[in-house]
């Protein structure tokens, strides 16, 4: 009888999560080692997914890919070995031939592209197995079957993370002392940048912040106004839009204040600029000063 014993294992992902509108994002690697010294032809794979993700619909397109430089990523120049779609859960490479040398190994990558972004939601998860049968192999080309140690065999769930907000200073912050008039009704204390991550779009609810300076914030600083800054150029143009007004913001000198109920829809994917703006009364002294910072929660 000729030789030829092959071992599968799954050697970890670089990363467990999938999002929305992904080109080749690692689902699954597949490592296949010769035990017994002689050559072996892998034919055909099976998978199996399972979880609240749905396979047959979000994964629009699923790819074998020979992982040449075994980094758990599709590159450049990989060979593509079979492509297809899932249905009912279940999708077969057939066909392959793949030769697996004496004492060699083949390593696999299987890569899908995902549908948009709205179709896959957060906390969907997606495990792909092989069942006992779900590798057919045989012993040098056109040889006896051999069975496939290592099988059944689960791979890692990928989860959708929740998408994500991150706030800093946008690059035309104020920085340093600025002049001031006491009657300025455009004084802009903060270029605040908003970004969001790919996995999908976030609504900013709230936003507060804490004042400071010398001057007395509640009896000097009788609106604050909270504009999108189009051209993120720190300044208010003239075409861009008040987002919210707060009159009467701060109840107390170096007090809070809070913009509630913006339900202002930030894209996936995108950065958007927000002016923190201030409207004084004409009460501040020579020399007061005014500051604020955004309150981030922990």
């Amino acid at each position: 009888l000729e030789g030829g014993a092959l071992t599968l294992s799954a050697p970890a992902l670089n990363s467990t999560a999938i999002e929305g509108e992904q080109s080749a994002a690692s689902l699954l690697r597949l490592q296949l080692d010769e035990t017994e010294g002689a050559p072996v032809q892998l034919t055909e794979l099976t998978l199996t997914a399972a979880g609240t993700l749905q396979a047959d619909t979000d994964l629009t397109t699923v790819r074998l890919i020979r992982d040449l430089d075994e980094d758990g990523r599709a590159d450049p120049g990989e060979p593509l070995l079979a492509g297809g779609q899932f249905q009912s859960g279940a999708l077969t490479f057939a066909g392959l031939a793949l030769t697996i040398p004496a004492s060699g190994r083949l390593s696999l990558l299987v890569a899908g592209d995902t549908a948009d972004r709205a179709a896959l939601n957060s906390g969907e998860a997606l495990t792909i197995s092989l069942g006992a049968g779900a590798i057919k192999a045989m012993a040098g080309a056109g040889g006896r079957s051999i069975t496939v140690a290592g099988l059944p065999l689960t791979g890692p769930t990928l989860t959708v993370p929740a998408p994500t907000l991150t706030l800093r200073p946008g690059p035309a912050n104020p920085s340093g002392t600025l002049p001031a008039f006491r009657t300025d009704s455009e004084l802009v204390l903060l270029q605040l940048e908003a970004r969001t991550s790919t996995v999908g779009a976030v609504t900013l609810e709230s936003l507060a912040c804490t004042a400071s300076g010398t001057g007395d914030d509640s009896a000097d600083i009788q609106a604050l106004r909270l504009i999108n800054d189009l051209d993120g150029d720190g300044r208010i143009g003239a075409s861009e839009p008040v987002i919210a007004t707060l009159p009467s913001p701060y109840a107390s000198d170096d007090g809070g204040a809070v913009f509630s109920s913006l339900a202002l829809t930030l894209a996936a994917d995108s950065t958007t600029r927000l002016l923190l703006v201030a409207e004084l009364a004409g009460t501040a002294a020579i020399s007061d000063t005014f500051a604020a910072q955004i309150d981030v929660p922990a």
